[in-house]
């Protein structure tokens, strides 16, 4: 059980946190100041830079915890095969599945700091992490051995894209469809560009 100093530090950290996306969200990246998150949040400057060094490291901090979690879902294992066989029975792909849902319960997050308001290069980060963890994917499937004529990065960038592209417009559309639906959907894409089978 964590000692109530370090259940007072979390605490701390978390307001930090959600004082600075509020305020990201209400003026955007740009016109947040350290100032205003101290005030907002109650605490005093010395606080803050305990737990950060400016605001630049508290948001690099947000976005890479965001990554790390979905990095995490996306180590599992896809079977380009087994997808096909669920797109005929139109099933969703339980590994889709997952991938939309980290995304749902994040929708929030991803979308402000994808958006005008959040950091410039976040969604090129994002992108990075989605392209490195589909190369060893399909580089696991062997699929560059059979597509010899599409350089793998290209390949990887595909597939990265399609995935990111669902989200945006999923994001955009007002997140109407479920994790399952937008793995069927996903799904779905990929059968219709037969690439991945």
């Amino acid at each position: 059980m964590p000692s109530i100093h370090q259940q007072m530090n979390d605490r701390t950290r978390a307001a930090i946190r959600e004082t600075f996306i509020a305020s990201v969200r209400e003026s955007g990246f740009g016109k947040v100041t350290v100032r205003q998150i101290v005030e907002k949040a109650g605490i005093n400057r010395g606080t803050f830079y305990l737990h950060f060094s400016d605001k630049y490291d508290l948001m690099e901090q947000i976005q890479n915890e965001l990554l790390e979690g979905f990095r995490q879902v996306l180590i599992v294992a896809i079977d380009f095969g087994e997808t096909y066989r669920y797109h005929l029975e139109k099933k969703p792909y339980p590994q889709f599945a997952a991938i939309f849902a980290y995304f749902a319960s994040h929708a929030e997050l991803f979308e402000l700091l994808s958006g005008k308001k959040g950091e410039a290069g976040f969604p090129a980060k994002l992108k990075k992490t989605v392209i490195r963890s589909f190369h060893r994917k399909l580089d696991n499937s062997r699929i560059f051995e059979r597509h010899p004529s599409v350089p793998p990065d290209y390949f990887s960038a595909y597939t990265a894209s399609l995935l990111l592209g669902i989200t945006e417009a999923w994001l955009e559309r007002g997140q109407n469809e479920s994790a399952e639906e937008l793995a069927l959907i996903y799904n779905e894409l990929m059968a219709m560009q037969r690439i991945l089978r």
